[in-house]
């Protein structure tokens, strides 16, 4: 992220763009339509790509996933600046916003020192 936005905006909005791309392919071939059935491939996507001990809750039309831990998140903290790791954070809320509108559905986002909770609604 930091060298891509040292060349432009525009090349970091495209390696966001693409990367979320092939996530909401990867969500999508699970078949995901409920905001549980999301919810459960989000946190098996997060838990194999970044690390992450994610709890899913919820039924078919709302559902809650919890980061208990991010491994990229944790070594992420040790190498940024706090302004770099507040962009990042603001980065993954608008990604996530943007990944839950894919499947016609609402993304809300919280985050604070000890956790980040996602809530998807229909």
């Amino acid at each position: 992220f930091e060298v891509l936005s040292k060349q432009s905006e525009a090349a970091l909005n495209e390696y966001k763009a693409t990367t979320r791309k092939y996530r909401v392919a990867a969500l999508k071939e699970q078949g995901a339509n409920t905001p549980i059935e999301l919810a459960k491939a989000m946190a098996e996507f997060e838990a194999n790509v970044f690390g992450s001990q994610i709890e899913v809750e919820g039924d078919e039309k709302s559902a809650t996933l919890t980061y208990n831990s991010c491994a990229m998140w944790n070594a992420l903290q040790k190498l940024l600046k706090p302004e770099q790791q507040e962009k990042m954070g603001e980065g993954f809320q608008t990604c996530m916003q943007d990944i839950a509108k894919e499947f016609g559905m609402n993304a809300q986002v919280e985050m604070n020192e000890q956790t980040c909770t996602i809530k998807l609604t229909k």
